[in-house]
């Protein structure tokens, strides 16, 4: 190996030889790390771009079956008009996940006002619309300054309304299994009391 001379420099000359090595090595990884950070910039552009065609094209799809189901309402042709709130519920659902909250509140609002006309007062699309307003009046509260005590207090109101549905359609159910339960029991008596005539 070189040993270390002070006269010669021998030994310097090495060291500075592996440091220029080390520093071009250094320097491509760089330059790789630089080339794969672009590569990958450019694939979630791409992916960003891919992802927005299809939320264009749902969008249109949505709002294109909302104005045939607005259409046939106003003609009075029948129709069942759950499935409006359904197209109502999923455009609320893609202006949410586009960050459009104010919009999203106003379409699941929309859904919500015909579930409450269609359906039971304890059905779960009730209180998954109310959840969804929730969610949508939180998010809403961090982009609007302004509003953001009204939006956090409304979608308290919202998650209470969610809650107190789930809760009446437990309670309705666990009430119909018991009924179930004493019925079959009175049943059984009965069949015995009739297998077993009385004696005299």
């Amino acid at each position: 190996g070189t040993t270390f001379d002070p006269s010669s420099g021998q030994c310097s000359a090495a060291i500075m030889g592996q440091m220029k090595s080390t520093c071009t090595q250094l320097n491509k990884a760089k330059e790789n790390e630089g080339n794969m950070c672009k590569e990958l910039n450019k694939q979630n552009a791409e992916l960003q771009a891919g992802i927005q065609d299809d939320l264009e094209i749902a969008w249109e799809v949505l709002e294109s079956a909302r104005v045939t189901y607005d259409k046939a309402e106003k003609a009075n042709r029948f129709f069942k008009k759950e499935r409006l709130a359904e197209v109502y519920t999923r455009l609320g659902d893609l202006q949410k996940l586009n960050g459009n909250y104010a919009q999203a509140i106003t379409d699941y609002h929309s859904a919500l006002a015909i579930l409450e006309i269609e359906l039971g007062p304890d059905d779960r699309k009730l209180s998954e619309a109310n959840y969804s307003l929730a969610v949508s009046y939180l998010y809403q509260s961090t982009v609007d300054e302004k509003e953001s005590e009204i939006c956090r207090t409304k979608a308290l109101e919202q998650y209470k309304l969610c809650r107190n549905k789930l809760a009446a359609r437990l309670n309705r159910l666990a009430g119909e299994r018991e009924q179930s339960y004493s019925g079959k029991g009175k049943g059984k008596a009965n069949q015995n009391h009739s297998g077993n005539p009385k004696l005299s």
